[in-house]
């Protein structure tokens, strides 16, 4: 019984940190997008706050998606080194297309709705509507990617590349996205294969910074706070190989962090909730903030002057980002009573026709 119960706390200690973890990814996400598509348009752009959240922004767009990318490969790892037949990449690959093509069209009515074809991402024309299935150019490209990648990852480790020669391949396709860059989020998708492979490949030299240490947090800290440093002393190849050092070294940094908060436990309920939710969250702040935009633009002259107050312009993105996590949990649970949830939630028949038939009990 002790040992059982041992066990069960670990397990639960486990699902914390990694919960925690979607969840800092996710915020950072939605922060992100807060501070270039509201904040940015309506605040002084010569102001010392704005420089300041300027600068937190440029450091999360190295590493928001990385963090999500990582957790989520970590998290199907056991399933997708089982390979094609027997594994679950043919489960996600279906459950993630299927996810992507019903917010593609939630998406396409929303814009319709909105009638604002200059807010990012906008999905304007039914060719616009038909390219996003075969390739995105909204931030559901995330959901493209998590379908992709499994299938990516699979295919290479039929064919016999060993572990280190997928992530070389994979960091080649960082830098290369990095020169490229390809219109729409097609740098974006090759870009970030790496940071899912490392997740899958590497699940269990991550797992260890969730374990109590000083050096677990420091080591990782380091190394960012040296590559974001350095990274604004150079340019060039040095500069993109900083820049990769940064997206590669949060990972840990976000494990280690999730862990450390962890040990509070109203930390750990909150930062859990969160991870559990990351899906909604992701999908819903792209609506609410379009339609935010509808009261908060360059016109509300109530915006723009009350972002002249330092502390106002200070808390703006912080408040905002909280509003619409909150928002995005609440519509959430109304959305769950759909019968069927099919918003969310992929069809029980769609996953049995995509589920590997089971091994024989002594099979191997």
């Amino acid at each position: 019984m002790a040992t059982g119960s041992g066990d069960a706390l670990v397990a639960r200690e486990r699902l914390a940190w990694i919960d925690t973890t979607r969840g800092l990814g996710v915020l950072a996400v939605v922060l992100f997008h807060v501070l270039i598509w509201s904040f940015a348009t309506v605040a002084d752009p010569g102001s010392s706050i704005a420089a300041l959240w300027d600068q937190v922004g440029g450091s999360l767009g190295r590493i928001r998606m990385p963090i999500l990318f990582a957790l989520a490969g970590l998290l199907a790892q056991s399933g997708l080194l089982r390979g094609w037949r027997r594994g679950s990449a043919r489960v996600r690959l279906v459950s993630n297309y299927y996810l992507y093509a019903v917010w593609v069209v939630l998406y396409a009515v929303f814009f319709a709705l909105l009638a604002r074809p200059d807010f990012p991402h906008s999905i304007d024309s039914l060719d616009r509507v038909l390219l996003q299935f075969v390739f995105p150019t909204t931030t559901l490209w995330f959901l493209f990617a998590l379908a992709l990648y499994p299938l990516v990852l699979v295919l290479l480790r039929a064919l016999r590349v060993p572990w280190w020669g997928i992530l070389l391949l994979g960091t080649a396709a960082w830098f290369l996205a990095t020169n490229l860059r390809v219109i729409l989020f097609g740098d974006a998708l090759l870009a970030n294969f790496v940071f899912f492979a490392l997740g899958v490949l590497g699940a269990e030299q991550l797992r260890r910074f969730s374990r109590p240490g000083v050096l677990v947090l420091l080591v990782p800290l380091g190394v960012f706070l040296v590559a974001v440093v350095g990274g604004r002393v150079v340019d060039g190849a040095a500069g993109q190989i900083a820049g990769f050092v940064v997206s590669a070294s949060a990972i840990p940094l976000a494990v280690a962090c999730a862990a450390l908060l962890c040990r509070w436990a109203p930390a750990a309920r909150v930062g859990s909730a969160i991870g559990r939710r990351t899906l909604p969250i992701y999908l819903l702040q792209v609506p609410l903030l379009g339609l935010w935009s509808l009261v908060a633009n360059p016109d509300a002259a109530w915006l723009t002057g009350l972002l002249e107050k330092p502390v106002a312009a200070l808390l703006y993105p912080l408040v905002l980002t909280a509003a619409i996590v909150a928002l995005s949990l609440g519509i959430r649970r109304v959305l769950a009573l759909i019968p069927g949830d099919p918003l969310f939630t992929v069809p029980a028949p769609l996953v049995a026709l995509t589920r590997p038939a089971r091994a024989g009990r002594h099979a191997g």
